[in-house]
């Protein structure tokens, strides 16, 4: 048996999909980015999933798909800071969404709601 510890956030666990509306609704364009080229950009979100185990991060975008180990670095009252595929990421709740920084802007990820979910929903 592995003597490495595994650290995992709750808040995480679950999955996410990727909230066009409402990363759009405050992205930032560069002034000499052209409308056919933002449209052709911001129909990129909204179609990346991401579930999250106490150990593993799948992410699906299409038919293009990736899994892999996760690692917690830390986490505050807000935010967890995860290493995943060689790239750190901090994570920022607020309420069922959840954003990270994408240079200035930020894309935000909404979790999706399972069966489970929704009763336990429904009882609080």
């Amino acid at each position: 048996m592995s003597s490495k510890t595994f650290r995992t956030d709750r808040r995480l666990l679950g999955t996410w999909r990727s909230d066009r509306r409402k990363t759009m609704a405050e992205w930032v364009w560069p002034r000499t980015m052209k409308l056919d080229r933002r449209k052709w950009f911001a129909g990129l979100f909204g179609h990346l999933r991401v579930t999250y185990t106490p150990r593993l991060c799948a992410w699906t975008l299409k038919e293009y798909k990736e899994r892999g180990r996760y690692e917690v670095l830390g986490s505050d009252v807000d935010s967890v800071a995860i290493v995943f595929a060689g790239q750190i990421r901090q994570i920022h709740f607020e309420g069922d969404h959840y954003w990270i920084s994408l240079g200035r802007n930020r894309e935000w990820f909404k979790r999706v709601k399972t069966p489970e979910r929704q009763a336990a929903a429904r009882r609080s």
